[in-house]
């Protein structure tokens, strides 16, 4: 059995490597495709992503804050009461604050008389508005990818309510099956009765369900977007799952994580984040420990090699020659002629000056494909 504090600590590396790498196949491990995606007789992966912000662009308003305000718009109660709401919306900090949040929120909305239609009118403008003005660069393009290109399941689960969240979801590609948020729950007569906050602990409940019901074993792979670090990562049980914090890097005490803060301008970035964890996860699968061990074992030693020395370049091909073949066993190398060629005329040259110019044009092409070389 391989070392699982080792593989953590490779996966991290994956995953926080400063390349895509890249590879010409597919995997299937478990029936669970990586890297691509059969078009039949395969299991989808998992990603969950938190809503407020991850989909609304950086100086935008969350969206649950903008449905607030238009309920107080049309309702006058509810604009009288705005300030107690939003001093609820502060507090909550705690499993029992959402607690206590929701007890106040349910308060204040009866009292207000809040309709069903009221409601609803305000989900439908809100979640219009904020397709046109406020939903992420590259959200669609994000959702699309990961479902039809990685073989993903992508679900949200929001604070904000879950009717707008649908409204939104429908346009940007994802099932209302998968969409979990806020609910509002009316009498017949269109009268409020209470509200169900999906926060904190219970995000981490739905997360849970959402794993059980489409993770089977431990084959299969969740990825968790998030805009702050709260997390409990732990928790996971299929898998080593990763967790993509969109915000600034700071110490976190999950098992793999990476930052991402490029994807609050641009949320397709996710997805290089998402291959490169894949092809980490399809590295441990395929290859022995020993074999991924010696892999990074050539990596450290070549990236000591004075490129300037011509006389280097014995060495330099030798251990560039096992990388290559061990990876091209395994198919996690595309293109592995281009290697074998370039080494091939780099120990067929004799002149020192096209010696070093070749040693440099090889560990610049190796650099850019082996995530092991940015360990």
């Amino acid at each position: 059995m391989k070392n699982l504090d080792f593989l953590k600590e490779v996966l991290n590396c994956y995953l926080n490597a400063k390349i895509l790498p890249k590879t010409d196949f597919y995997f299937l491990i478990g029936k669970y495709p990586y890297l691509g995606k059969p078009t039949q007789d395969f299991c989808p992966k998992l990603a969950i992503s938190d809503f407020d912000g991850v989909f609304n662009r950086k100086d935008s308003p969350d969206l649950y804050m903008e449905i607030f305000k238009n309920m107080a718009k049309e309702n006058p109660k509810i604009r009288k009461n705005f300030e107690k709401i939003l001093k609820i919306d502060k507090k909550i900090r705690t499993p029992e604050d959402v607690e206590i949040a929701e007890k106040e929120f349910s308060k204040i909305f009866k009292k207000c008389k809040l309709k069903k239609e009221e409601f609803e009118n305000a989900c439908e403008e809100v979640a219009k508005e904020f397709l046109k003005f406020s939903l992420v660069r590259g959200a669609k393009s994000c959702v699309y990818r990961l479902q039809k290109e990685l073989g993903y399941v992508f679900s949200i689960i929001s604070g904000s309510p879950r009717k707008a969240l649908e409204k939104i979801g429908k346009e940007i590609g994802i099932s209302t099956e998968y969409i979990y948020g806020t609910e509002y729950f009316f009498d017949k007569k269109g009268n409020f009765l209470k509200l169900k906050l999906v926060l904190g602990s219970r995000k981490n409940e739905k997360k849970e369900q959402l794993l059980q019901k489409n993770i089977q074993n431990k084959y299969g792979c969740c990825f968790i977007f998030e805009d702050e670090p709260i997390l409990n990562a732990p928790y996971m049980k299929a898998g080593i799952n990763p967790s993509i914090i969109i915000g600034k890097p700071q110490p976190l005490p999950f098992d793999i994580f990476a930052f991402c803060p490029q994807a609050r301008e641009n949320l397709e970035e996710l997805v290089k984040e998402v291959y490169k964890f894949e092809y980490g996860w399809v590295s441990i699968h395929s290859l022995e420990e020993w074999e991924l061990k010696r892999i990074i074992e050539l990596s450290n030693k070549i990236k000591k090699i004075d490129l300037s020395v011509p006389k280097n370049k014995r060495e330099f091909c030798k251990i560039l020659i096992e990388i290559v073949e061990l990876k091209e066993k395994y198919k996690l190398i595309s293109s592995p002629s281009l290697f074998k060629n370039l080494i091939f005329d780099l120990i067929q040259e004799e002149d020192q000056e096209k010696c070093k110019t070749l040693m440099k044009k090889i560990w610049k092409i190796s650099v850019s494909r082996f995530p092991e070389l940015n360990f």
